[in-house]
């Protein structure tokens, strides 16, 4: 470089110096500015440009995929067949056990978090850990039953609704109405579709939990409730083939065989109790 070219080069870098201002260049107007002075374009490499096409699409996909996962439910579905009887112990610490024939549904990913919903087809009894910020509900076909803390039992049969309240309170609130009922312990509730009205009991159903308990108690009980809790234990249809008006029994059965059962009650009573023979 001659002494000419160093001079030149001097006072550019002076220049510079004297009148630069740090972020007061704007890349883009000078650009903008150059181009329409020389009537040059600005070109972007094509592979460039498909790079930078192909980053924002990914970025937009995993934004999708980690939003659809986050916001689709997470089924947990539990079912029980003939003769089976499931124990569940839920994340709040919660418990149900799960009559034959029955199946309860809940969303793993929300349950506990942002609420304590299930869904019931079939019978269960439920013991709910208090949580007075997340109720826990209990969805079926007819209505939805609400708690706080409570033991209860859920029966729904697509037509009618059985809730028995053993502690504790609940909330009983039949779809597509106003109807409503709390219910609080020793009180039970039925509703169907027959007859659409919710029926209040508050005598104990001594037997409503031997699906559970596996035994049958009765206390100076009529004859024709024996009858009716030993068909729906058994599942068998039970009759008294001898007129015995007035006749109560006071006995209980543990895991005893169905025609054992009826031996004593026949002999103790002097009735004639029979299942009837299925279809």
């Amino acid at each position: 470089m001659d002494n000419k070219q160093e001079d030149i080069f001097e006072k550019r870098i002076r220049f510079l110096a004297k009148h630069y201002q740090e972020d007061k260049l704007d890349e883009k107007k000078a650009w903008e500015k150059f181009s329409a002075r020389t009537k040059v374009k600005r070109v972007i490499p094509f592979r460039r440009y498909l790079m930078a096409v192909a980053s924002v699409a990914l970025i937009l996909l995993v934004v999708h995929l980690w939003y659809v996962s986050e916001k689709s439910p997470e089924w947990v579905v539990i079912t029980t067949g003939p003769g089976e009887i499931k124990e569940i112990c839920l994340a709040d610490s919660s418990y149900i056990t799960l009559a034959e024939n029955s199946q309860v549904t809940y969303d793993a990913k929300i349950y506990g978090k942002s609420g304590r919903a299930l869904v019931l087809e079939g019978k269960a009894y439920m013991e709910a850990a208090r949580d007075e910020a997340r109720p826990f509900s209990v969805q079926t076909h007819l209505g939805v039953v609400t708690v706080l803390g409570t033991s209860f039992q859920v029966n729904d049969k697509g037509t009618s609704l059985e809730v028995e309240v053993y502690t504790g309170k609940v909330r009983l609130d039949i779809h597509d109405s106003e109807k409503n009922e709390i219910l609080t312990a020793g009180m039970s509730a039925r509703y169907g579709l027959e007859d659409p009205e919710i029926y209040i009991l508050t005598e104990e159903h001594m037997n409503s939990l031997s699906w559970k308990t596996k035994q049958l108690r009765f206390e100076n009980t009529p004859v024709e409730i024996v009858i009716a809790d030993l068909s729906e234990y058994y599942h068998m249809t039970i009759v008294n083939k001898k007129a015995t008006p007035g006749v109560s029994l006071t006995a209980t059965f543990k895991e005893q065989p169905l025609e054992e059962v009826l031996l004593i009650i026949n002999q103790t009573l002097d009735i004639r109790l029979e299942p009837l023979p299925n279809n």
